[in-house]
């Protein structure tokens, strides 16, 4: 009986045995089949990890780089300061010195610019009063203009009837520029700057003095005028007249009875257009008196006629009495017609 049951129970341990050793190969089949998913699973967070790993191994890098980066700007900064630092200062003093160098500037040209505006101020007064006695006197002038016409008039005309050796008609009168064209020239022995009173009946009408000679005809300005000059009046050479006048009044002399103008030849030094005033190079050293008349030219071309008003000793003022074009500095100004 007890030998059945050993035999039982060995043969029950020995079944148990052979199952629970199937069951463990069956496991281990089962495991091995499993084997490769895992290991493929683990290679693929294997490679994962590898590429993070590279990642952050080329972020460290760059980081690294920009640290490096970042170290040499500092250094180069640091050693551009100790180069232009001080030139910065010197820049900065020298914009101080240019400011009150300017500052400076500024001050000396009031200084300057004070005392010549003032002095500018007071030629302008000056100016203005001059012009205003030159109206003042306008009255003045033209009677005395007047006066001397008259005698003129009686003088002249109480001998305008005697034979004279020069003797002609008015040809032509440019109104504008105060010309007269005579009937006589060269051959009938009219010269340059010589003068000759022009009647009409006997009635005074004005000076002209020759300023151009042709055979046939001459041309001359206006100077005295009582009336205006017309075609055919008779113009009669002055110097015969006053002659005559010797040969019948042995106490009137040549040239009592026309004022006598030295030959004065200047520049225009300067020319107010507004008022009407010109400032010649000659005075009362020169022998400029007030009321002489210069003639301004440019070249050959007549341009104004000039009546002084005010004299200094190396300069004058005169007033445009007539124009046919405008004063220029520079241009030339005789007493007498070249």
């Amino acid at each position: 009986m007890s030998c059945n049951r050993l035999l039982v129970f060995l043969l029950l341990t020995f079944v148990w045995g052979v199952a629970s050793a199937a069951v463990e190969e069956k496991g281990i089949a089962n495991a091995w089949e499993k084997k490769p998913k895992a290991l493929e699973a683990l290679d693929a967070r294997l490679k994962e990890l590898e590429s993070g790993a590279t990642d952050v191994e080329s972020a460290i890098k760059q980081y690294q780089a920009a640290v490096a980066n970042v170290a040499s700007i500092e250094k180069e900064l640091a050693d551009k300061r100790r180069i232009y630092e001080p030139a910065s200062s010197v820049v900065t003093t020298l914009e101080e010195r240019l400011t009150k160098a300017k500052v400076a500037r500024e001050r000396a040209r009031q200084d300057a610019v004070a005392p010549l505006l003032a002095k500018l101020d007071a030629l302008r007064k000056q100016r203005d009063e001059m012009v205003r006695e030159m109206f003042r006197t306008q009255p003045k002038m033209k009677e005395i203009s007047e006066q001397i016409a008259s005698l003129e008039n009686m003088l002249y005309g109480s001998v305008g009837h005697r034979a004279s050796s020069i003797k002609t008609k008015v040809a032509a009168v440019d109104v504008e520029n105060g010309i007269v064209v005579l009937n006589a020239g060269t051959d009938q022995g009219v010269k340059k700057n010589y003068e000759f009173k022009v009647s009409r009946g006997d009635t005074f009408v004005a000076t002209v003095n020759i300023i151009h000679v042709e055979d046939g005809f001459s041309a001359g300005r206006i100077g005295t005028r009582a009336n205006e000059v017309l075609s055919g009046d008779t113009a009669q050479h002055i110097l015969d007249i006053k002659t005559e006048l010797a040969g019948v009044d042995k106490d009137v002399k040549l040239g009592d009875t026309v004022q006598h103008i030295p030959d004065i030849s200047t520049k225009v030094a300067a020319v107010d257009v507004e008022n009407g005033i010109v400032v010649l190079n000659a005075g009362s050293e020169q022998g400029v008196k007030t009321n002489y008349e210069f003639t301004v030219f440019r070249g050959d071309t007549y341009v104004a006629t000039v009546n002084i008003i005010h004299v200094e000793e190396r300069s004058a003022a005169g007033r445009i009495v007539t124009a046919a074009k405008d004063v220029l500095l520079g241009d030339k100004a005789w007493t007498r017609l070249p």
